[in-house]
């Protein structure tokens, strides 16, 4: 079977609000797509068609070409950490994938496909967590002047 890859990273200075949070954890994930690189009943669990949380959860992953390409990317950010997991399949029937999220407080998205320049042929988001991040007050970063 085709193995599938999760993203993650580890940023300082992701700002937010009036200010910035220092060891920030985000899981980068691929949005939009049609069909997964895996069918699905290989790919999940005693699979039912109408199982849409883990059907996105299985699309969400990255093969090992997608995994080079984001890595290629990301890595002119400052991230203190990336790192490759490969996802062991099949997927639990009762999961569901980053974008199935409910996000505010402490998490987010980061939109990493929409940003100006973004040169990959897949839509890529990141769910950002600052449940363990440091946050620094400074009023002079602007909620736009992204540092990764």
């Amino acid at each position: 079977m085709k193995k599938l890859y999760g993203v993650k990273t580890v940023v300082d200075k992701f700002p937010r609000g009036n200010g910035y949070y220092n060891n920030v954890s985000i899981a980068w994930f691929a949005i939009e797509r049609e069909k997964p690189a895996v069918p699905y009943k290989r790919g999940i669990e005693n699979y039912k068609p109408g199982n849409l949380y883990a059907k996105d959860a299985l699309k969400e992953l990255f093969t090992f070409k997608e995994v080079l390409q984001l890595i290629q990317y990301i890595s002119n950010f400052p991230f203190k950490k990336i790192e490759i997991k490969e996802i062991a399949l099949p997927l639990p029937h009762n999961c569901a994938g980053y974008g199935s999220f409910a996000v505010g407080g402490e998490d987010d998205f980061y939109c990493l496909s929409e940003t100006e320049g973004y040169p990959l042929p897949f839509k890529v988001w990141g769910y950002v967590n600052f449940q363990d991040a440091e946050y620094t007050p400074n009023k002079k970063l602007e909620r736009n002047q992204l540092e990764i």
